[in-house]
């Protein structure tokens, strides 16, 4: 791409427009992506000293601020660097019709070193392709800009940039690097560019030799794009392009599940203190480790997933864990991709969170009442497989635990929260409308359990009709995981 790219044949489209009406056009257009509910992201990357800020201050001055966030992405803080790769990115993503605009990008970190390992090289395209695909799978429109200037244009505005007392602030070291090295540079940006310009996404070149020019063909080229969305979504009701996905039937795993396991009161409680303190030591370690750690609970109604996580709990420090209950999305949340309320409680190093209900709920709730459609549902097994895994590779411990329980020993409970004053908060209208769904729900539990359970993050299924049995059995996981998990880690580190 840029190794092709000749700035001498390059035609701007929008040279001789005037800049007011393509501002003004873009404004209005705002209008419509709110009054549509699409998303989107505009990349504005390229060389130092190209004009990025130039290009974005002309891009934003029309809009209005209300539904527009500018980000300016540089070298990570000490919390993100405590969070995956990703976390920054998903935490600014913007709400359904608002605009987010970058300076530098998602980009940033790959395209600032030109001599960055090929496996970090691959993993960060792997992870750019990923979060690009399920944005865009969801309706976010994602427009990327690089600007392109030769070597010499380069050298001459960093020159001049040095003499003026106001605008020397604006030479950093990435410029003097890059001055330095621009042809390896350049050799590298190509490799990215070419690498990700991915179909839903791909790369707009931007000569700019001409910082005016640039900017009105970033309007031009970005209400083109835009008017040709609306017009689609306005004739389909959607800017994304479903595609077929199919999966075999699942086989029975919930029914067949062997449910006479138990243990006695005396069993429980001997083993249980067994177990206190090896866990309360894993939690100090995790700690000290800085090891993050997800813990994610699901399970049919009434199963005992409160009862399990308040006695994990009790062997760590409270100040060190935060527990997340997930309940149907609030107006806020529903107006993201469902992904991003997730991603913004995703634990630091040494932290550790546990959901009682996650994201699955996307595969699970949403699928039986057609809260989310079957596309949605269905590429959410992909997308949910990529995250986990996306998270593994960044460190992060992620533990699955699904109780089960028979429909037999849901009704039984369920009568009993019924006649006990002190929990029958914990039966609502909801729960026995899910049990009047139990066949959907089993078969949606099965094709959770079996698309999603991977050699990365493989779900850990309890029977759990005897409370004491599923408990023990869970810290004796959290366990028996959380130390195979450190020891994963020091073999890494002998290599």
């Amino acid at each position: 791409m840029l190794n092709s790219f000749d700035f001498e044949k390059y035609k701007y489209k929008y040279e001789n427009e005037k800049g007011s009406d393509l501002r003004e056009e873009f404004g209005l257009l705002q209008r419509k992506l709110k009054e549509f509910g699409i998303p989107v992201i505009i990349l504005i990357d390229g060389w130092e000293s190209a004009g990025k800020g130039y290009v974005i201050n002309d891009l934003v001055r029309e809009v209005n601020n209300k539904y527009t966030k500018v980000h300016v992405i540089d070298a990570m803080t000490d919390e993100e660097k405590a969070k995956p790769f990703l976390w920054r990115f998903w935490e600014r993503i913007p709400a359904k019709g608002d605009i987010a605009v970058f300076d530098r990008s998602f980009y940033y970190d790959i395209m600032d070193n030109y001599k960055i390992s090929d496996k970090k090289f691959k993993t960060y395209l792997e992870e750019l392709e990923t979060i690009e695909r399920q944005l865009t799978d969801d309706g976010t429109l994602i427009l990327k800009f690089f600007l392109n200037i030769t070597q010499k244009t380069q050298a001459e505005r960093i020159d001049s940039y040095k003499k003026d007392e106001f605008k020397k602030v604006l030479v950093g070291d990435r410029d003097l690097r890059q001055r330095a090295d621009y042809d390896k540079y350049k050799q590298h940006f190509n490799d990215v560019l070419e690498k990700t310009n991915f179909k839903g996404s791909k790369w707009h070149l931007v000569p700019s030799e001409s910082m005016k020019k640039a900017s009105y063909e970033v309007l031009g080229i970005s209400i083109d794009i835009i008017k040709k969305t609306i017009f689609k979504y306005m004739e389909s009701g959607s800017i994304s392009e479903p595609y077929s996905i199919e999966f075999p039937k699942s086989e029975k795993i919930i029914e067949n599940l062997d449910y006479s396991k138990y243990l006695t009161r005396e069993e429980y409680e001997k083993e249980k203190k067994k177990l206190e303190g090896s866990l309360a030591s894993l939690g100090y370690e995790f700690h000290k480790k800085k090891i993050p750690t997800i813990i994610i609970f699901e399970g049919v109604d009434a199963a005992g997933k409160g009862g399990a996580i308040k006695r994990l709990t009790k062997c760590f420090d409270p100040r060190g864990y935060d527990v997340v209950p997930i309940s149907a999305p609030t107006e806020l949340e529903n107006s993201y991709n469902y992904m991003w309320r997730f991603w913004n409680v995703i634990p630091p190093k040494g932290r550790m969170v546990i959901f009682d209900r996650s994201w699955y709920g996307r595969v699970l709730v949403e699928r039986i009442e057609s809260f989310a459609s079957e596309f949605e549902w269905k590429r959410a097994y992909r997308e949910i497989n990529e995250t986990e895994k996306l998270l593994k590779k960044s460190g992060v411990l992620v533990l699955k635990f699904f109780l089960a329980i028979d429909s037999k020993e849901q009704l039984k409970r369920f009568n009993e929260r019924l006649l006990d004053l002190g929990k029958e908060y914990k039966l609502t209208s909801e729960d026995w409308r899910n049990r009047e769904k139990w066949d959907l729900y089993i078969e949606a539990y099965d094709d959770m359990l079996a698309r999603t359970s991977t050699d990365h993050t493989p779900w850990i299924v309890i029977p759990g009709n005897d409370k004491y049995y599923a408990r023990i059995r869970v810290m004796k996981e959290m366990l028996k995981r959380g130390r195979e998990f450190i020891d994963s880690l020091k073999d890494a580190n002998s290599f």
